[in-house]
């Protein structure tokens, strides 16, 4: 089976990235990015505290993975990407932070390329 499923189009937009837009490509170094993290896990804390007492559903996350410079996030649920879209924005966790949410398809697209020089032959 070629293509995308279903599933793969009907979830895509939970697929998202945290950057940081003083960065052109949006990268986060990796100090930045446990920052961020420790950050958002206190912020969900309170959240899912706040949630046992009014019996309402936390935030879930399926993935999340920091590779290339990039933190790469998979909601569970709107309401979890809603949830990461509201607090993100709000974040000041160092001096000129300007972190926001994307989905995964609008992140730049760096292009690799590959040159081979051939040897010169030897008499």
């Amino acid at each position: 089976m070629y293509g995308i499923s279903y599933k793969d189009a009907a979830t895509s937009h939970l697929k998202v990235a945290i950057i940081d837009k003083t960065n052109p490509y949006g990268k986060i170094t990796a100090e930045r990015e446990i920052l961020v993290k420790n950050t958002l896990m206190a912020e969900l804390d309170k959240t899912v505290l706040y949630a046992s007492c009014s019996k309402t559903k936390p935030p879930i996350f399926r993935f999340w993975t920091h590779s290339g410079e990039i933190m790469r996030v998979t909601c569970d649920d709107d309401l979890t990407l809603e949830w990461l879209k509201i607090k993100v924005p709000t974040l000041k966790i160092w001096k000129g932070a300007t972190i926001t949410i994307v989905r995964m398809d609008e992140l730049p697209k760096l292009t690799k390329a590959a040159l081979w020089i051939q040897r010169e032959a030897q008499a």
